[in-house]
């Protein structure tokens, strides 16, 4: 039985539906296919130990190279196919035979940070004007504005936060001063925490509202005896914020009319 050379049927390029690559014996693996507007199963390696098989000329069509292959497979007991590989081409797709593993590196980055050291601060509101002082009279409710404070020591000790007053101070004198006696403080219930606090959240204690007691001073720098706006417990860590507190001040009816009076308050956190 005679034998013929191995098949070099070689596609071309001007057809649109043309696989691109080498068909055959003894061609290069095939490492891409291009895509078909149909799906189709294309014998792409083919090695025949017998049979004729057909060399392809420059610009055979696609139609062309499958009934060649056809002829050739079809021609049994002349043939042995030894290799076959198949791939499907389908529309829109680009399919790659014969792929290699892909390589891969890794690497590590170390980070790294510090803490500050523990703090123990408050930030007091602003300055407050007072609605209009009217002897005899109490005046309307004032805020006191937004209070805050941090602890971060991470002592295990109880902190709390507490306020103190002077006198409305204009000069010493009957009329010339309004005592903190007169002062009525109402205590917000609410305290808010910061998202990132650990441990119990900070609370108020009953009593609120307050009269200011204490020694009773006719000077402007004597505070009275603290009230407790808010306490926190033994594992209370983080930044709490007191937005509603309010005050309200009496006014003496002997208040020397046309004058204005000013008066510190304090705030403190311990712990």
């Amino acid at each position: 039985m005679s034998r013929h050379p191995p098949p070099k049927c070689v596609a071309t390029t001007g057809d649109p539906y043309a696989v691109t690559g080498v068909i055959g014996l003894d061609a290069a693996p095939v490492k891409q296919l291009h895509q078909f507007d149909c799906v189709h199963m294309a014998l792409v390696a083919i090695h025949f130990r017998a049979g004729p098989c057909e060399d392809a000329p420059p610009g055979t069509s696609h139609m062309e190279l499958s009934r060649m292959i056809n002829r050739a497979t079809l021609s049994a007991g002349r043939r042995q196919l030894a290799t076959v590989v198949t791939g499907v081409l389908a529309s829109g797709g680009l399919i790659l035979l014969a792929s290699s593993p892909v390589d891969a590196a890794s690497a590590t980055q170390v980070v790294t940070g510090a803490t500050l050291g523990g703090v123990l601060t408050i930030t007091a509101p602003g300055a407050l004007v007072l609605p209009t002082l009217v002897s005899g009279s109490s005046t309307a409710a004032a805020s006191l504005g937004s209070l805050s404070w941090t602890d971060t020591l991470n002592d295990a000790v109880v902190s709390s936060v507490t306020m103190a007053a002077t006198n409305l101070w204009h000069a010493a004198g009957a009329g010339l001063y309004i005592p903190w006696a007169d002062f009525t403080i109402t205590v917000d219930p609410t305290v808010t925490g910061n998202v990132n606090n650990s441990g119990a959240a900070a609370t108020v204690p009953v009593g609120s509202p307050y009269t200011l007691t204490g020694t009773a001073t006719t000077d402007f720098a004597t505070y009275s005896t603290p009230i407790t706006l808010a306490t926190e417990s033994a594992t209370s860590e983080g930044t709490w914020t007191q937005a509603a507190n309010q005050i309200v001040v009496a006014v003496p009816a002997n208040t020397t009319p046309g004058t204005s009076f000013a008066a510190t308050i304090q705030y403190t956190v311990t712990g």
